[in-house]
């Protein structure tokens, strides 16, 4: 199976590399993550697809042609509402968005109540013969995405969870949520108010080695950043 090479997805990866190397770094918005990931000189770029977390709820997701900015907003303590806004190089084709998404198939989704509707009880409609094809046997990213998330069940039990380095991000989502939601209860404001977002990027970009990724986003840094190379957060991975 090789990647996708459609410019709107966002799931078009730049390298064929599935084992990215994550780091986090906190800014005055949220934070950042990077993956890194081997470009076609091993020994001297890499890939660097860098997304921010916009708290409390915002991803900004880059694809070749455009951005995903998604909002993940909690709706109650069993649910979630999803919004999707993209913009970009070029005019976004609705129909194409839901198809590569996986919204096209009126037995997930559908614009009368915008409910996801596969369970367990059909296993969430997952196709196993076009497991050949597409590993998850589903049809879209956003249907993947959804069915990760609903195959946990409504409340897991974080306990029995087994967090790998790709997690990490996970980890800092939840720490920067209980940083917020102690600063509210001092009477303080939680991180992000105020905040001028008008320049933050999400780049994915093939950078050298030796340089520090944070200078590609260099504006909402906060004063815990470290110098370290990108050469040396992968011996540290390592």
């Amino acid at each position: 199976m090789t990647r996708s090479t459609d410019q709107t997805n966002p799931a078009n990866l730049a390298v064929d590399d599935n084992a990215p190397t994550v780091d986090p770094e906190n800014t005055d918005f949220g934070f950042y993550y990077a993956a890194f990931r081997q470009a076609g000189d091993a020994e001297r770029t890499i890939n660097v697809r860098v997304v921010p977390f916009i708290m409390p709820s915002t991803r900004i997701i880059p694809a070749p042609s455009q951005y995903y900015t998604v909002f993940e907003t909690p709706t109650d303590d069993e649910g979630t509402s999803t919004y999707i806004v993209i913009h970009g190089k070029a005019p976004v084709d609705r129909s194409r968005v839901k198809a590569l998404l996986g919204l096209d198939d009126t037995r997930c989704w559908s614009e009368e109540d915008c409910d996801f509707k596969p369970t367990w009880a059909e296993r969430f409609g997952q196709d196993r013969k076009r497991m050949t094809e597409n590993w998850s046997g589903l049809r879209g990213v956003e249907q993947e995405d959804a069915v990760i998330s609903l195959s946990m069940g409504p409340i897991f039990d974080r306990s029995k969870e087994h967090l790998v380095p790709a997690d990490r991000a996970v980890v800092r989502v939840r720490q920067r949520l209980l940083e917020a939601a102690r600063a509210v209860e001092q009477g303080g404001d939680p991180v992000g108010v105020g905040v001028d977002l008008s320049d933050v990027g999400a780049p994915d970009v093939n950078v050298a080695q030796d340089s520090n990724w944070r200078t590609i986003v260099p504006h909402h840094g906060i004063p815990t950043t470290t110098g370290q190379t990108v050469r040396e957060l992968l011996k540290l991975a390592s």
